[in-house]
């Protein structure tokens, strides 16, 4: 690898994206059971955060804290991010992906859990 193809590798973001959820039933039926669209097209998807490394990226959901206050809520909102996937932001199927302004993404504290 040369130095040149190296340093544009580095200019790289990746992204942390969970599929879409779909209401199965009525909008107003709280018990209306939710499902994630893993077979959507990404551009369907939603950017949960954005890092400068792949390996800050893969290593994010280790990291993730569930509430606790409502346990199928909370089981659910595991489920969601257990489909969820890191992608480079250069990678082909994220060329009819809309990214929002950076401003609006988050970009995780390079720090541990409670710094």
């Amino acid at each position: 690898m040369n130095l040149r193809h190296a340093a544009a590798l580095a200019l790289v973001f990746w992204y942390f994206v969970a599929p879409p959820l779909y209401r199965l039933g009525p909008a107003n039926d709280p018990k209306a059971e939710i499902v994630t669209g893993i077979k959507a097209p990404l551009s369907e998807w939603t950017i949960l955060a954005r890092f400068d490394t792949a390996t800050e990226c893969y290593g994010y959901p280790a990291r993730f804290q569930t509430p606790q206050t409502n346990p199928k809520a909370a089981s659910a909102a595991r489920y969601w991010f257990a489909k969820a996937i890191c992608i480079a932001a250069d990678d082909p199927r994220m060329s009819h992906v809309k990214i929002p302004p950076a401003k609006d993404i988050t970009v995780p504290s390079h720090k541990g859990k409670g710094n």
